[in-house]
């Protein structure tokens, strides 16, 4: 909008200029024509004045072009924005939200989800390991690693690769058993590979896409107050979710990791307060004028 609004001072401005050059122009003849009553040199004079009638009209046609070209190659680019978040909304929802149920189903099960909680998300500001360190305690931390290795978290994995069909590549081996006198096949599973299968299949996936899905609005490729309504509150829900795995990655603040998660995430945050903020103040407004009877 600012950069429409200087382009029509712009055009504006050398509109003004080429209308003071006319009248200059005008000025001058008129005076030597009075001045002198040589029909050759004031024949001259008309012929200067006429020509350059017809330079300014062509610099006002120019202007006018230029004006015009630009305002359609802005309304060019919003619709390119607003098509391009429109296609992403429906990235969010086969490359993120889909995996989301699958994720919080782990946590829930192996009781990590009470502990990711406890962080309130207008404190998950820098998203690094020196944060994390201040949000949750010692304790917390040293249950949330021990969860991640335990048999429950293990199970939990393995229950929502199945209802999720998530095709985590887990590891397994069959191996076959005389059990009660009869040959059974047992599956025997690689617990360590679980987790890594959990961390890189599907953890690091998903923060992978979100990184791509978040990388456009904040480089103005997309309009991100598009799909804002719509989509803000599995991003604001479930990232809280994972602000251990991102803030664990970033333990080098020189070498930041998720940055474009991050900005969304606060830039949709700080939108919602402000809706909040907006919609507490009208209903303010409503209770406190009651019911105005006019006569």
């Amino acid at each position: 909008m600012k950069k429409n609004i200087s382009r029509k001072r712009i055009a504006v401005i050398i509109m003004f200029i080429v209308i003071i050059i006319e009248f200059i122009s005008a000025a001058i003849f008129h005076s030597n024509a009075v001045k002198q009553s040589n029909f050759l040199e004031i024949l001259y004079y008309i012929s200067q004045i006429i020509s350059s009638f017809f330079v300014s009209g062509g610099v006002l046609i120019a202007v006018w072009q230029y004006y015009l070209s630009c305002k359609n190659a802005e309304t060019d680019l919003q619709i390119v924005q607003v098509q391009r978040a429109i296609d992403l909304s429906e990235y969010y929802k086969d490359n993120i939200l889909s995996y989301l149920p699958a994720i919080n189903y782990v946590f829930e099960e192996s009781g990590a989800k009470k502990i990711l909680d406890n962080i309130h998300p207008k404190d998950m500001k820098r998203f690094d390991e020196a944060e994390l360190n201040t949000l949750f305690t010692k304790n917390q931390i040293e249950s949330l690693q021990k969860i991640q290795q335990s048999p429950a978290f293990v199970k939990a994995i393995l229950e929502a690769n199945e209802i999720y069909d998530l095709n985590l590549n887990i590891r397994a081996s069959k191996e076959e058993h005389m059990i009660s006198g009869k040959k059974e096949t047992l599956i025997k599973i690689d617990t360590k590979s679980v987790s890594v299968a959990f961390m890189s299949n599907l953890i690091n996936l998903v923060l992978n896409n979100m990184e791509f899905f978040a990388l456009h609005f904040k480089h103005k490729t997309a309009d991100e107050s598009v799909i804002y309504q719509s989509l803000h509150q599995t991003y604001i829900r479930y990232l809280p979710y994972l602000y251990y795995y991102i803030a664990k990655a970033n333990s080098d603040p020189s070498e930041k990791l998720y940055t474009n998660v991050i900005w969304l995430y606060g830039e949709w945050t700080n939108t919602k307060h402000k809706k909040n903020i907006e919609h507490a103040e009208k209903c303010d407004s409503i209770i406190s004028e009651g019911t105005i009877i006019k006569k």
